[in-house]
């Protein structure tokens, strides 16, 4: 994993040791010896994660954070990691909650930082992707992204016999906390978990990282923070929980106080991340569905019906598919106004829905037009299925504001069969072509292209204009 590391560091034998040995991994190094100096360096370059020592001669790591956010050009600001003198408890604490993403003692395990600097990397890597898309919304015109902490965020706690006593401290956080022994974390953990704290078994070595693994494997747990509790002895486990997918880990002794900071630092990047995904899930949908009806829109039906016919020719599978139109509707907009129209079309969706199966895909493609796109379906099956959604259309009017209307609904079908080279246009092509022949002999009928023999008709709805302004003009009633 390539990467840009600023090391900060008063000492230039530490500046040097330390870039050799991040050279060797292939990361590209930059050196500061102070706050200032490091500030110039976050102007001019783009640095995806920062090294730095607590022994600067011009300040303390409170003040170089502070100093750092000044000179940073990106939204999201690097990842630190901090190197202290010694390995005590309370300064380590103290840098955690000043915003250090991990802190390692001196002399430095090097396995385990370049352990911590793949998976900063990586985690900052997935924020960047997330923040992307989710500003390429905001570009589009959707809200910007509100971090909301609106539940109790759930904690699940992989315990021991030597773990127990650990029960009480966690009772004092504030949310909930389960705890499992770990042959029941996978099976009784629930989807809802922010958090796992997995401790490793000292009776049975590599239990916490098979866990932890197969947390990481599953779509219900894949996102959930992770922290990783191992001995001293087990460090070598600890760097190896970091490659599998651990948020971040503890070696030795387990204080409480430390163990709180690093959650709920977890925790809190846990719901920015839920935040930004769920923005994007929410405008990618927002960008597909027509938001009146809450059926697909024509962006997303016709390329998904090009690759749908390109699955169904290399199957050797039929593909059916309808174009309906309600009957009339210029007349509903006339008669009972625009708003009681929107509640027409609103029922059309919900009665089409009603009549197709799970597997066909439904789309508003124009004002009063729908298409429905039946996979694996023949002439004779299509033509069932029509009927079937007009008889539907029929079996009770529609209630309006302050009346109700009968609405009928005219279907143009077509179906392909092994048509290499057929395209979205093509069958849209026939089926409106179909359309057009129940609308002009009665309306509130279904018509097949095929089985009529009907020749080839522009759309209204497709890119390239009709030729005819009279046969445009026949069908807009």
């Amino acid at each position: 994993m390539s990467g840009r590391i600023l090391i900060i560091d008063s000492l230039a034998v530490n500046r040097i040791i330390l870039r050799v040995k991040l050279s060797a991994a292939f990361y590209e190094v930059f050196q500061a010896e102070n706050a200032r100096q490091a500030k110039r360096v976050l102007q001019n370059e783009q640095i995806d994660l920062i090294i730095a020592s607590d022994g600067l001669t011009d300040v303390d790591f409170e003040g170089l954070q502070n100093t750092l956010r000044q000179g940073v050009k990106t939204r999201l600001m690097p990842p630190v990691v901090l190197i202290q003198k010694e390995n005590d408890q309370a300064s380590r604490t103290k840098a955690l909650k000043k915003g250090a993403q991990a802190v390692l003692p001196r002399p430095v395990d090097e396995l385990l930082l370049l352990a911590h600097i793949r998976s900063l990397l990586r985690n900052r890597d997935a924020e960047l992707d997330l923040g992307l898309k989710a500003e390429t919304a905001q570009d589009l015109g959707f809200e910007e992204p509100k971090v909301q902490f609106d539940h109790r965020q759930v904690i699940a706690v992989m315990r021991d016999k030597n773990q127990s006593d650990l029960k009480k401290s966690f009772a004092a956080l504030d949310g909930e906390t389960q705890f499992f022994r770990s042959d029941m974390l996978l099976r009784k953990a629930a989807k809802t978990t922010d958090l796992f704290v997995l401790f490793e078994d000292a009776d049975h070595p590599g239990l916490g990282l098979s866990l932890m693994a197969e947390l990481r494997s599953r779509t219900e747990t894949r996102h959930a923070a992770i922290l990783y509790i191992a001995t001293e002895t087990q460090r070598n486990a600890a760097i190896h929980a970091l490659d599998l997918g651990a948020n971040d880990v503890m070696i030795g002794l387990t204080d409480m106080a430390e163990m709180t900071v690093r959650m709920n630092a977890l925790l809190e990047r846990k719901a920015l991340h839920d935040c930004l995904r769920t923005k994007v899930q929410t405008d990618l949908k927002a960008a597909i569905v027509d938001p009146l009806t809450g059926l697909y829109n024509r962006r997303y039906a016709l390329p998904l019906m090009n690759r749908l016919l390109k699955a169904a020719t290399a199957a050797k599978m039929p593909l059916s598919a309808m174009i309906v139109d309600v009957d009339f509707f210029k007349k509903i907009n006339d008669r009972f106004g625009h708003a009681n129209g929107d509640r027409a079309l609103v029922e059309v969706a919900k009665r089409l829905r009603e009549h197709l199966s799970p597997q066909d895909v439904i789309a508003r493609i124009g004002g009063e037009e729908f298409l429905v796109i039946l996979p694996k379906t023949n002439m004779k099956r299509a033509i069932r299925s029509a009927e079937r959604l007009r008889a539907g259309m029929n079996s009770g009017p529609i209630q309006l504001s302050e009346a109700s209307a009968y609405v009928s609904i005219s279907i143009g079908v077509t179906t392909s069969l092994n048509a290499y080279g057929a395209t979205a246009t093509t069958v849209l092509e026939e089926a409106d072509n179909a359309l057009y022949a129940a609308k002009s002999t009665g309306r509130n009928k279904v018509v097949h292209a095929k089985a009529q023999g009907l020749g080839p008709y522009r759309s209204p709805f497709l890119p390239r204009e009709r030729n005819s302004e009279t046969s445009s003009a026949s069908r807009s009633a």
